[in-house]
This record gives C-alpha cells, sequence and structure tokens, in this order.
C-alpha cells in the first residue's frame, strides 16, 4: 500500500514513521518537502493541497487503488499493510478518517453539531484529519469538489463542512473504534493504551482492535510526547528511540509552551518526577524570596 506524509522541516520524529513503515510493509514517500521555501507561509490546510497535487499525476493506473495520508510528526504504523486494506474494505465506503473525541479547531463546533448522530453517539464521534485511507478517485473527486485553498490553521477547518455535507461526491466514513486508524488522543494514558499480543501485532486495550496506523495528536504536549517515545522503545526497540527523543525534545522546546503543559506534562523527566520539580522550584523560589525580604526588613 502507498502512504503519504506532509512534510516540509526535518523533525526528528518523521525517522519514527520512515521505519515503521518498511517494517510493516507500506511504499511511503514523503510529500511537500520544498513547500514554503518561497516564502509562501506554512497553513495546516496546505496539507490537502499538496496532497492533491500529487494525487494529480498520473502514475496511479489503477483508480480503485487505496492509498493513506498519516502526519509525518506524530504517527507511527503498527501493524501489516495488507491487513490495513482487508479491514478497510469491510467499512465500504470511499474514504475513511480516523475519529477523535474532540471538535477542533473550536471554531467548527458549530459544524461539529450537523454531525450525523450515529456518529455523534460514538465515543469519538469527529473526523480527526491525522490519518486517513481512501481510494484515488475518490480523493481526487472529493478534493477537487472542495478546493482546499490553504487559508486555515487547521485543515480540520475545511475537512469538517466537507464530512457533514449531505451532497459530497465520495462516501466517506469515521473510524471510531480504531479498527484501521486509531487516534489515541481520548485516552489519558494515551500509547500506553497500545499493548503486543504473543505474534508481536500491535492492539489496543481498549478496543481490543489492530490498527495499522496510530496517532498521538498534539505531541507538542510533553504528557503526549513522553508516552509516544515509550510506546516506541517498547514496540522498536531496534530504534535509537533515546536519540530521536532528545532530538525531538530539542525541536519541541524552540516551540512556545503554555504554562499548563508544564503542569500537566510529564516534562522532561517522567509525569511524577516532573511534577515534584516543578513544585520544588517553586517552593525553593517562594523561601527565596521570603529570606530576601526579611533580610531587606534587617537592614
Amino acid at each position: 500500500m502507498r502512504a503519504f506524509s506532509v512534510c516540509n522541516v526535518e523533525h526528528p520524529n518523521l525517522e519514527v514513521l520512515e521505519h515503521t513503515a518498511r517494517q510493516h510493509g507500506y511504499d511511503l514517500e514523503v510529500i511537500g518537502r520544498d513547500y514554503g521555501k518561497d516564502g509562501t507561509p506554512w497553513y495546516n490546510s496546505a496539507k490537502l493541497r499538496i496532497l492533491k497535487d500529487r494525487l494529480a499525476r498520473d502514475d496511479f493506473p489503477d483508480p480503485e487503488e487505496v492509498v493513506a495520508f498519516v502526519d509525518a510528526f506524530d504517527s507511527c504504523f503498527a501493524n501489516g499493510a495488507d491487513e490495513l486494506l482487508r479491514n478497510f474494505r469491510s467499512f465500504d465506503c470511499d474514504i475513511l478518517y480516523s475519529a477523535s473525541r474532540f471538535c477542533f479547531p473550536s471554531k467548527s463546533y458549530a459544524v461539529c453539531m450537523r454531525y450525523p448522530s450515529e456518529d455523534r453517539r460514538s465515543d469519538r464521534p469527529y473526523l480527526n484529519g491525522g490519518m486517513a485511507l481512501g481510494k484515488v478517485w475518490a480523493w481526487r473527486k472529493l478534493l477537487d469538489a472542495y478546493d482546499p485553498t490553504p487559508f486555515s490553521k487547521s485543515e480540520q477547518a475545511l475537512l469538517h463542512p466537507m464530512y457533514v455535507d449531505p451532497s459530497r461526491p465520495v462516501r466517506m466514513k469515521l473510524d471510531h473504534d480504531g479498527v484501521c486508524l486509531l487516534n489515541v488522543n481520548y485516552s489519558k494514558s494515551g500509547m500506553h493504551i497500545l499493548a503486543r499480543d504473543e505474534q508481536g501485532r500491535a492492539y489496543c486495550r481498549d478496543t481490543k482492535t489492530y490498527p495499522g496506523i496510530v496517532s498521538s495528536p498534539g505531541i507538542h504536549r510533553m504528557s503526549r510526547f513522553h508516552t509516544f517515545h515509550n510506546y516506541l522503545r517498547e514496540a522498536h526497540p531496534e530504534l535509537d528511540t533515546d536519540r530521536i527523543k532528545r532530538k525531538s525534545l530539542k525541536f519541541t522546546r524552540r516551540q512556545k509552551l503554555p504554562i499548563h503543559d508544564v503542569w500537566n506534562s510529564a516534562w522532561w523527566t517522567g509525569q511524577g518526577m516532573g511534577r515534584a520539580l516543578f513544585v520544588l522550584a517553586v517552593a525553593l523560589l517562594a523561601a527565596a524570596t521570603f529570606l530576601l525580604l526579611r533580610a531587606a526588613k534587617k537592614v
């Protein structure tokens, strides 16, 4: 199975995606590497434009070919391509997207309230744009019908209206149970909901499914960052996970992290220790301030 991932920066986690693709039999092509080099600003919705341009090429002799689209930095392939293709065909649809517990971005909330009732009854009722499977002709038809002009910080702001539009030109479904595409952001334990069976295949403890692709969206949040790399250390001992983790952490630190991420996250030492160090640092700062004020009064 061919798979495509958009990446215009060399994030260390891309090595994870490429390695797991080779291991599980996927033909992964990273596209969009030159996007932005001419000064064009980056928007996440540009991923749809880049995918549309790639699928417009004439190297797809079979329009029924099923291809995967997956985010580059927070995803990995977990099981074989043949099994994933069989599971996809059981959905009887043209395009299958992963599902999320959350409606993102928040400005799309009104659109999300128009989701079909059968979707909204699920624990993961909303479309997540990080992973998808679809037939080549269906991708072309969908992206032609909804011109994915890069204007939104999130491609999901474009995908939500596509999904709820009853006149959309292709059959779309969501993978609520993670049969093919598992989004772990609904679980506090993150990637820890994945385990290995006796044959070494990855399965989800919650849904008892064997997803082909797994994603941990929001990996810039340190709690998800650590559960993602801890899973990789156990599932792929052949990878130098510690090296990738250190490089990824340096990359992530160059981005702005909100203060609540420091408190709610694992930080760089682990969940419990990170919070303990944070509390200790605040206590020491308060004590030092108290002693300085007391000394100043004596003077």
